[in-house]
């Protein structure tokens, strides 16, 4: 139980810290791409995907874990 626990806590803290310190590299000329095409800067700089597709990952995560049980106590 406390394995799971700091386990859960580690991957929060690592997200967290991840997606903050993406916020130090919002200077200009800091991608590849032009940032006044905003739609193709937000989806192919991976400075902006990563913090998205961990939120996604721990969103999918949680959801899974919440119905696996739901349908354990039936």
């Amino acid at each position: 139980m406390l394995h799971n626990t700091f386990l859960r806590l580690s991957v929060c803290v690592l997200g967290l810290v991840l997606s903050l310190s993406t916020a130090a590299l919002a200077h200009p000329g800091h991608g590849t791409t032009d940032p006044a095409n905003t739609i193709e800067h937000y989806t192919s700089e991976p400075v902006h995907t990563a913090p998205v597709l961990l939120v996604v990952a721990g969103v999918v995560y949680f959801v899974s874990r919440f119905i696996s049980q739901k349908l354990r106590n039936r």
